[in-house]
């Protein structure tokens, strides 16, 4: 399995391995690597079955489930990629492949919840004690996800239980003591302490 994370800054795809992904534990112990740390709230979709080449008008045949979930980023190690001296490392490989940084809620519900506007969905994103709430007007359309789909298609297969992660804002710093949590009204939610 996979993880597929499109990124609200940057617009792009990265590719995390399964190791990130944690359900059970709700706590993120900072590694003594870490010394600077940032997470995003994301809409979390399943692939039901395998796509290569999918054009975006017929995406929405390969997702039916979606849940929400919390993405953390290792900030001190992602260099840029300027600052690669040929260590044996790739820019960004150790951050992106770290143990349990990808969080996401235990159940998932029928996509079709969010993709109807008149349902008013709400996500509510808690870090410490900042407060953001997101609208139906705020989340990803069904031709955005679609378009996503197709893009990283063209050249990855995608297999029946990976994940795709849709950023919904730029990351936020956490520090250690902080509580971290993203609120579904349609759905169970996914909450972390940093410890």
């Amino acid at each position: 399995m996979k993880i597929l994370l499109y990124s609200f800054v940057t617009k792009e795809f990265l590719y995390k391995t399964d190791n990130t992904l944690i359900k059970s534990s709700r706590e993120f112990f900072i590694p003594v690597t870490v010394t600077a740390l940032s997470v995003t709230p994301a809409l979390v979709f399943r692939i039901d079955k395998s796509a290569k080449y999918v054009s975006a008008k017929f995406a929405h045949r390969y997702y039916s489930q979606m849940a929400v979930g919390l993405n953390l980023y290792p900030v001190n190690l992602i260099p840029l990629a300027t600052d690669y001296k040929g260590n044996g490392y790739l820019p960004g490989s150790v951050a992106f492949t770290m143990d349990n940084t990808s969080f996401i809620s235990e159940e998932m519900c029928p996509v079709k919840a969010l993709f109807n506007r008149e349902s008013g969905i709400e996500l509510i994103f808690r870090t410490g004690s900042e407060i953001r709430e997101f609208s139906a007007k705020d989340l990803p359309r069904k031709e955005e996800l679609n378009s996503i789909i197709e893009s990283s298609t063209i050249n990855t297969t995608l297999k029946s239980g990976d994940l795709i992660y849709l950023e919904l804002c730029a990351p936020v710093s956490v520090s250690a003591g902080d509580y971290v949590a993203l609120d579904h009204i349609s759905g169970s939610p996914v909450e972390l302490f940093i410890r």
